[in-house]
């Protein structure tokens, strides 16, 4: 194994020649004194490389990290040099698609399962928080903090219950850039409900002095209406009936 002071003194030669810090893991370096990570492995039979980073911008711990990757996808029976053409790709459509562009592509695909006052609201709320913020965004650098900041402005105001559908909006979308692959994760969610304020629950008026429930009792006792609403009312009766202790009326 190779250790940190050998591959900071190892010297340019008149060829390219390597160090092998084991288990396929070794490091060129170029008569110009480049030093490049390389892991060798093979696959279907067939010997490959792949080229994990320079030394020093990728450090010897670091390397062996990847190459620990590696071998993990050579485990589940994936190439590692495939499977990292395959991330560039997604990071460069990523990269190229902005929120914007990656929000209609969600509305569209899901419009026709949606009412359209709720698909009036989604583009409405939209429009007001997200998109001046991050619609020009490119979808694979938005951050939490991003989101946050997005949040906050909409929790100052007041409006909680706008600001937890433009959060559940806002993660669906990203979501649906997880499950494409273009990003690895939604950067909402892992945004604490405990940063912003908390509605406050409005409890609706109800009757306790038994002598008013007793009101109420014969109120409901003497209405003649549609047999719909006094077949509702004779059970709602029963069940205050049932709750309470008996009352003279």
């Amino acid at each position: 194994m190779l250790n940190n002071t050998q591959i900071k003194h190892a010297k340019p030669k008149g060829r390219q020649y390597r160090l092998s810090d084991g288990n396929g893991l070794n490091i060129l370096i170029t008569p110009k004194g480049k030093k490049t990570w390389v892991y060798r492995y093979r696959f279907n039979g067939k010997e490959n490389t792949a080229t994990l980073g320079h030394y020093p911008a990728v450090p010897l711990q670091e390397a062996r990290l990847k190459r620990a990757e590696a071998r993990e996808l050579l485990n589940q029976g994936i190439d590692p040099n495939a499977h990292h053409k395959q991330q560039k790709v997604r990071s460069s459509i990523a990269i190229g698609s902005t929120f914007n562009d990656m929000f209609n592509q969600w509305f569209e695909l899901n419009k026709e399962s949606w009412k359209p006052n709720y698909q009036k609201d989604l583009i409405k709320r939209s429009k007001k928080h997200l998109f001046p913020y991050i619609g020009n965004k490119q979808v694979g650098i938005i951050t939490a903090q991003d989101m946050i900041e997005i949040f906050m402005i909409i929790n100052n105001a007041g409006t909680i219950d706008t600001l937890h559908k433009v959060k559940g909006c806002a993660s669906r979308v990203f979501r649906y850039c997880v499950a494409l692959g273009m990003i690895e994760h939604d950067p909402t969610s892992s945004i604490s409900n405990e940063l912003f304020k908390r509605k406050k629950v409005t409890h609706l008026a109800h009757i306790t002095d038994p002598k008013e429930i007793g009101g109420l009792l014969r109120m409901i006792d003497k209405y003649q209406g549609t047999y719909q609403i006094e077949n509702a009312l004779d059970r709602k009766s029963t069940r205050l009936n049932s709750s309470h202790k008996p009352i003279s009326y």
